[in-house]
Protein backbone atom coordinates (compact mmCIF):
# COMPACT_ATOMS: atom_id res chain seq x y z
CA UNK A 1 0.00 0.00 0.00
CA UNK A 2 2.80 2.48 0.76
CA UNK A 3 4.19 2.25 -2.80
CA UNK A 4 0.77 2.36 -4.46
CA UNK A 5 0.56 4.89 -7.30
CA UNK A 6 -3.09 5.83 -7.93
CA UNK A 7 -4.42 6.34 -11.46
CA UNK A 8 -4.64 9.87 -12.83
CA UNK A 9 -8.39 10.04 -12.15
CA UNK A 10 -7.79 9.49 -8.42
CA UNK A 11 -4.86 11.93 -8.34
CA UNK A 12 -7.01 14.61 -9.97
CA UNK A 13 -9.83 13.95 -7.50
CA UNK A 14 -7.42 14.31 -4.58
CA UNK A 15 -6.19 17.60 -6.02
CA UNK A 16 -9.76 18.94 -6.32
CA UNK A 17 -10.63 17.99 -2.74
CA UNK A 18 -7.44 19.46 -1.29
CA UNK A 19 -8.00 22.63 -3.31
CA UNK A 20 -11.42 23.02 -1.66
CA UNK A 21 -9.90 22.48 1.80
CA UNK A 22 -7.21 25.05 1.00
CA UNK A 23 -9.80 27.68 0.04
CA UNK A 24 -11.73 27.11 3.27
CA UNK A 25 -8.54 27.49 5.29
CA UNK A 26 -7.72 30.80 3.55
CA UNK A 27 -11.22 32.02 4.47
CA UNK A 28 -10.51 31.16 8.09
CA UNK A 29 -7.33 33.25 7.92
CA UNK A 30 -9.41 36.21 6.64
CA UNK A 31 -11.81 35.85 9.59
CA UNK A 32 -8.94 35.74 12.08
CA UNK A 33 -7.31 38.82 10.56
CA UNK A 34 -10.53 40.82 10.82
CA UNK A 35 -11.04 39.74 14.44
CA UNK A 36 -7.48 40.89 15.15
CA UNK A 37 -8.21 44.35 13.67
CA UNK A 38 -11.38 44.64 15.74
CA UNK A 39 -9.44 43.67 18.86
CA UNK A 40 -6.82 46.38 18.16
CA UNK A 41 -9.64 48.90 18.05
CA UNK A 42 -11.39 47.64 21.18
CA UNK A 43 -14.40 46.29 19.28
CA UNK A 44 -16.31 43.03 19.78
CA UNK A 45 -18.12 41.50 16.82
CA UNK A 46 -21.85 41.33 17.69
CA UNK A 47 -22.93 38.57 15.27
CA UNK A 48 -22.28 34.83 15.16
CA UNK A 49 -21.00 34.82 11.56
CA UNK A 50 -18.52 37.53 10.62
CA UNK A 51 -19.25 37.13 6.90
CA UNK A 52 -23.06 37.06 7.08
CA UNK A 53 -24.89 39.89 5.28
CA UNK A 54 -25.44 41.67 8.60
CA UNK A 55 -21.84 41.08 9.60
CA UNK A 56 -20.41 42.50 6.39
CA UNK A 57 -22.64 45.59 6.56
CA UNK A 58 -21.57 46.16 10.16
CA UNK A 59 -17.89 45.85 9.25
CA UNK A 60 -18.24 48.25 6.32
CA UNK A 61 -19.98 50.87 8.49
CA UNK A 62 -17.39 51.03 11.30
CA UNK A 63 -15.60 54.13 10.04
CA UNK A 64 -12.25 53.10 11.50
CA UNK A 65 -8.99 54.85 10.64
CA UNK A 66 -8.37 54.49 6.91
CA UNK A 67 -5.59 51.88 7.23
CA UNK A 68 -7.85 49.57 9.27
CA UNK A 69 -11.03 50.15 7.26
CA UNK A 70 -9.19 49.55 3.97
CA UNK A 71 -7.76 46.34 5.41
CA UNK A 72 -11.18 45.06 6.47
CA UNK A 73 -12.75 45.92 3.10
CA UNK A 74 -9.88 44.16 1.33
CA UNK A 75 -10.40 41.00 3.38
CA UNK A 76 -14.14 41.10 2.65
CA UNK A 77 -13.39 41.35 -1.07
CA UNK A 78 -11.00 38.37 -0.89
CA UNK A 79 -13.59 36.37 1.08
CA UNK A 80 -16.32 37.01 -1.49
CA UNK A 81 -13.97 36.02 -4.33
CA UNK A 82 -13.06 32.82 -2.47
CA UNK A 83 -16.77 32.04 -2.05
CA UNK A 84 -17.19 31.93 -5.82
CA UNK A 85 -14.23 29.58 -6.21
CA UNK A 86 -15.48 27.33 -3.40
CA UNK A 87 -18.90 27.15 -5.08
CA UNK A 88 -17.27 26.08 -8.35
CA UNK A 89 -15.20 23.42 -6.56
CA UNK A 90 -18.23 22.12 -4.66
CA UNK A 91 -20.31 21.92 -7.85
CA UNK A 92 -17.59 19.73 -9.37
CA UNK A 93 -17.44 17.62 -6.18
CA UNK A 94 -21.22 17.07 -6.36
CA UNK A 95 -20.93 16.00 -9.99
CA UNK A 96 -18.11 13.58 -9.21
CA UNK A 97 -20.05 12.07 -6.30
CA UNK A 98 -23.25 11.50 -8.29
CA UNK A 99 -21.67 9.12 -10.79
CA UNK A 100 -19.58 6.99 -8.46
CA UNK A 101 -21.25 3.91 -6.97
CA UNK A 102 -18.61 3.43 -4.27
CA UNK A 103 -18.98 7.04 -3.15
CA UNK A 104 -22.76 6.65 -3.02
CA UNK A 105 -22.28 3.55 -0.87
CA UNK A 106 -20.02 5.50 1.53
CA UNK A 107 -22.70 8.19 1.79
CA UNK A 108 -25.13 5.59 3.16
CA UNK A 109 -23.19 5.75 6.44
CA UNK A 110 -24.57 8.39 8.86
CA UNK A 111 -22.53 11.58 8.80
CA UNK A 112 -20.73 11.03 5.49
CA UNK A 113 -21.55 13.60 2.82
CA UNK A 114 -20.31 14.14 -0.73
CA UNK A 115 -17.02 15.80 0.18
CA UNK A 116 -16.05 13.35 2.93
CA UNK A 117 -17.13 10.32 0.86
CA UNK A 118 -15.01 11.43 -2.09
CA UNK A 119 -12.05 12.16 0.18
CA UNK A 120 -12.25 8.72 1.80
CA UNK A 121 -12.65 7.07 -1.60
CA UNK A 122 -9.73 8.92 -3.18
CA UNK A 123 -7.37 8.34 -0.24
CA UNK A 124 -8.08 4.60 -0.09
CA UNK A 125 -7.85 4.08 -3.85
CA UNK A 126 -8.27 0.44 -4.80
CA UNK A 127 -9.77 -1.19 -1.68
CA UNK A 128 -8.58 -4.63 -2.83
CA UNK A 129 -4.97 -3.70 -2.09
CA UNK A 130 -5.85 -4.08 1.61
CA UNK A 131 -6.40 -7.78 2.44
CA UNK A 132 -7.95 -6.97 5.84
CA UNK A 133 -9.62 -4.06 7.63
CA UNK A 134 -6.66 -4.00 10.02
CA UNK A 135 -4.28 -3.35 7.11
CA UNK A 136 -6.41 -0.40 6.03
CA UNK A 137 -6.47 0.99 9.58
CA UNK A 138 -2.69 0.64 9.72
CA UNK A 139 -2.41 2.56 6.43
CA UNK A 140 -4.50 5.36 7.91
CA UNK A 141 -2.27 5.64 10.99
CA UNK A 142 -5.23 5.13 13.31
CA UNK A 143 -3.75 2.10 15.08
CA UNK A 144 -1.87 2.36 18.41
CA UNK A 145 1.91 2.23 18.35
CA UNK A 146 3.48 -0.75 20.13
CA UNK A 147 6.57 -0.56 22.31
CA UNK A 148 8.22 -3.59 23.85
CA UNK A 149 10.67 -3.69 26.73
CA UNK A 150 11.82 -7.07 27.86
CA UNK A 151 8.73 -9.15 28.49
CA UNK A 152 6.41 -6.14 28.52
CA UNK A 153 4.42 -4.79 25.58
CA UNK A 154 2.96 -1.30 25.88
CA UNK A 155 0.39 0.28 23.57
CA UNK A 156 1.10 3.93 22.85
CA UNK A 157 -0.57 6.73 20.89
CA UNK A 158 -1.62 6.19 17.27
CA UNK A 159 1.19 5.83 14.73
CA UNK A 160 0.01 8.69 12.46
CA UNK A 161 1.64 6.90 9.53
CA UNK A 162 0.18 6.59 6.06
CA UNK A 163 -2.56 8.86 4.72
CA UNK A 164 -2.81 12.09 6.72
CA UNK A 165 -5.96 13.11 4.84
CA UNK A 166 -7.78 9.83 5.48
CA UNK A 167 -6.95 10.02 9.17
CA UNK A 168 -8.02 13.68 9.35
CA UNK A 169 -11.43 13.22 7.73
CA UNK A 170 -12.33 10.16 9.81
CA UNK A 171 -11.45 11.90 13.08
CA UNK A 172 -13.43 14.96 11.91
CA UNK A 173 -16.42 12.71 11.21
CA UNK A 174 -16.24 10.87 14.54
CA UNK A 175 -18.84 13.01 16.31
CA UNK A 176 -21.18 12.72 13.30
CA UNK A 177 -20.92 8.94 13.55
CA UNK A 178 -21.67 9.13 17.27
CA UNK A 179 -24.66 11.44 16.82
CA UNK A 180 -26.05 9.49 13.87
CA UNK A 181 -25.78 5.93 15.16
CA UNK A 182 -26.75 4.35 18.48
CA UNK A 183 -24.11 1.69 17.88
CA UNK A 184 -21.33 4.26 17.59
CA UNK A 185 -22.72 6.28 20.50
CA UNK A 186 -22.63 3.30 22.86
CA UNK A 187 -19.11 2.40 21.75
CA UNK A 188 -17.90 5.99 22.13
CA UNK A 189 -19.30 6.36 25.64
CA UNK A 190 -17.75 3.05 26.74
CA UNK A 191 -14.26 4.02 25.51
CA UNK A 192 -14.61 7.60 26.79
CA UNK A 193 -15.40 6.33 30.31
CA UNK A 194 -12.21 4.25 30.36
CA UNK A 195 -9.74 6.33 28.35
CA UNK A 196 -11.06 9.83 27.79
CA UNK A 197 -12.58 11.89 24.96
CA UNK A 198 -9.59 12.07 22.60
CA UNK A 199 -8.95 8.32 22.63
CA UNK A 200 -12.67 7.61 22.21
CA UNK A 201 -12.86 9.86 19.16
CA UNK A 202 -9.97 8.05 17.49
CA UNK A 203 -11.48 4.69 18.43
CA UNK A 204 -14.73 5.67 16.69
CA UNK A 205 -12.78 6.79 13.61
CA UNK A 206 -10.98 3.43 13.51
CA UNK A 207 -14.20 1.47 13.97
CA UNK A 208 -15.84 3.42 11.12
CA UNK A 209 -12.88 2.68 8.86
CA UNK A 210 -13.21 -1.03 9.57
CA UNK A 211 -16.86 -0.85 8.48
CA UNK A 212 -15.81 1.04 5.37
Amino acid sequence: PQSYIPPREIRDLRELLRYRVGLIRIQTIMKNRIHAILSKNGLIFPFSNIFSNKGIKWLQSLGLRKVYQDEICGYIHIYESLNLQIKEAEDEITKQAQFNDEVQLLMSMPGIGEFSALLIYSEIGNIHRFPTAEKLCSYSGLVPSVRSSGDRIKMGSITKQGSTWLRWILVELAYHFVNGSERFKTYYQRVKFRKGTAVARVAVARKALKII
